[in-house]
């Protein structure tokens, strides 16, 4: 008997924590010049790593994927694409 590998590739949800630092003269000015950054989207500058938050992944449904797949089996030998979750027609 023979053994023969596959992939199940799955999209998920998870929190990351990252870390940032803010020069400032005060906690207070300190935590509204983050803030604006934060609702400016550009915190980049204050960056200093990210760690995933332990037990906050989820799956995602195809749903909340705008309809796409969120999971995909492949064959290992060839990575070729067996099936996924939306079309859930086997592509032999």
């Amino acid at each position: 008997m023979q053994t023969f590998e596959f992939y199940l590739d799955r999209k998920v949800t998870q929190w990351y924590r990252e870390l940032h630092y803010m020069e400032a003269n005060s906690l207070e000015e300190a935590r509204s010049k983050m803030i604006e950054l934060f609702l400016e989207d550009d915190t980049s500058d204050t960056f200093d790593c990210q760690d995933a938050i332990n037990d906050t992944w989820g799956d995602l449904t195809p749903e909340e994927n705008n309809g796409n797949a969120t999971a995909e089996l492949y064959c290992g030998d060839s990575e070729k694409l067996l099936i996924d979750n939306v079309s859930k027609i086997p592509q032999l």
